[in-house]
């Protein structure tokens, strides 16, 4: 709520997303989105992301994804990544940010 006692934001969380795997799906490497720019469409991120996202924030500006999933890497460890992905009130990309979850930070 905001000082008016308005909502600013509402998030769904979809815990059944992680239910059989904390870590998330499993992907074949890592979700680069580096290659879009600012105002690329919603379906065209979406479709290089090939995943249901586990949170949904929804604010009257902006609209942020949420995804968890995990990947092998060269070490053969398992390595999990929590993906927001924003997009403007048209479904156009904003940015993206990834935070790298390590055991010890569980």
């Amino acid at each position: 709520l905001n000082e008016s006692k308005k909502i600013e934001s509402v998030t769904y969380t979809d815990f059944e997303s992680i239910k059989k795997d904390s870590r998330g799906k499993e992907k074949d490497k890592i979700i680069n989105l580096e290659k879009f720019d600012k105002g690329t469409k919603y379906n065209t991120v979406v479709d290089e992301i090939d995943l249901d996202p586990y949170s949904i924030t929804y604010k009257d500006e902006n609209t942020t994804y949420v995804y968890k999933y995990y990947y092998m890497t060269d070490y053969a460890d398992a390595q999990t990544v929590v993906l927001s992905v924003t997009f403007d009130e048209d479904n156009k990309f904003l940015y993206e940010s990834a935070e790298y979850v390590y055991p010890q930070n569980m």
